[in-house]
């Protein structure tokens, strides 16, 4: 068995959107993992076991590797531009394998920027992750990482020479339809 579903699963780059409760405020981010998997239609033996109203619903299997990062149930899935909600985790007996079931996802799925975060010249100090967010989420601006021999942290800009919007570290951004980088703004230390 382990031979037949290394074979039927396919490596590839999956888009995963997670929701998360913060502050009271639910946000859904999304990263794209390459992962081993498998889509295939669930057995209508099985749609038939699950309550009435889920029956019209289009049903899947999604198979992967252990190794691959674990979904959730309410997870979206994008493979092969179809989106899917994973449903429930199932228990597999095939050492190795994740199996889950999950239906084809018709709510949408707002686009999806990246808010990035340039030191600017910095001379120390480490990039934050690219994080991805939906259009319309509003994540708190991080506090400055980074350093500038001579110089001091004024705020962050979404323009490098900040002609551009001004934000403070605690600040909310709206996310809008581009992807957004704020730049660290310095001002030379007298």
């Amino acid at each position: 068995m382990r031979g037949a579903l290394r074979g039927w699963t396919k490596k590839q780059t999956v888009h995963v959107v997670t929701k998360i409760v913060t502050d009271h405020q639910v946000v859904q981010t999304a990263e794209s993992i390459t992962m081993s998997i498998m889509v295939q239609p669930l057995q209508p033996e099985k749609v038939n076991r699950k309550p009435e109203e889920q029956r019209s619903w289009k049903w899947f299997s999604i198979v992967t590797y252990s190794s691959d990062p674990a979904l959730k149930v309410d997870d979206l899935i994008e493979v092969n531009s179809i989106r899917y909600r994973v449903q429930s985790v199932q228990p597999w007996s095939e050492a190795g394998y994740r199996r889950y079931e999950a239906t084809e996802d018709y709510t949408g799925l707002s686009p999806i920027y990246a808010l990035a975060y340039d030191g600017n010249e910095e001379t120390s100090g480490t990039i934050p992750d690219t994080i991805e967010y939906q259009e319309g989420a509003t994540p708190t601006v991080l506090a400055n990482p980074f350093a500038k021999t001579g110089y001091t942290f004024l705020h962050w800009n979404t323009a490098a020479n900040g002609s551009g919007t001004t934000y403070n570290p605690g600040d909310i951004i709206t996310i809008g339809t581009d992807d957004v980088t704020l730049y660290a703004i310095w001002e030379a230390v007298p």
